[in-house]
């Protein structure tokens, strides 16, 4: 994307609030771990997108960790996501072990957030 200047200019993340908007039928989720409200994701995670319109994929404002969850609401009405995966990067691009699972519910939830990583890296949006 081209500034008026001429320069480029990043595309903006999607909005959160937006996101939570256009879902419907959110499911009610038990507060524990794995689980982040949007007040956290909007301190420390960029949306780059939503999945099957309940699924969020997030990359860390350090472009190091990516989360893919689910979207739901806590029993006590905040807005969250129930975490099914994240991946953190290595830093060293000559480090063997350059990506560290630190969370993962299941296999079909990790191979999203791979896809989705390695669409990312291709073409960063943030």
């Amino acid at each position: 994307m081209m500034s008026p200047s001429g320069g480029n200019v990043p595309p903006r993340p999607m909005d959160l609030d937006q996101a939570f908007a256009n879902a419907s039928n959110l499911p009610t989720i038990e507060e524990r771990v794995g689980v982040m409200s949007i007040d956290s994701m909007k301190r420390q995670w960029h949306l780059l997108k939503v999945i099957d319109g309940s699924r969020l994929f997030l990359v860390h404002f350090s472009r190091q960790s990516f989360i893919l969850g689910t979207m739901g609401i806590r029993e006590d009405g905040k807005r969250c996501i129930d975490i099914d995966s994240q991946i953190r990067l290595s830093e060293n691009p000559e480090d063997d072990n350059a990506a560290e699972v630190v969370w993962r519910r299941g296999n079909p939830a990790m191979q999203s957030l791979e896809a989705c990583i390695a669409e990312y890296l291709q073409d960063p949006l943030i």
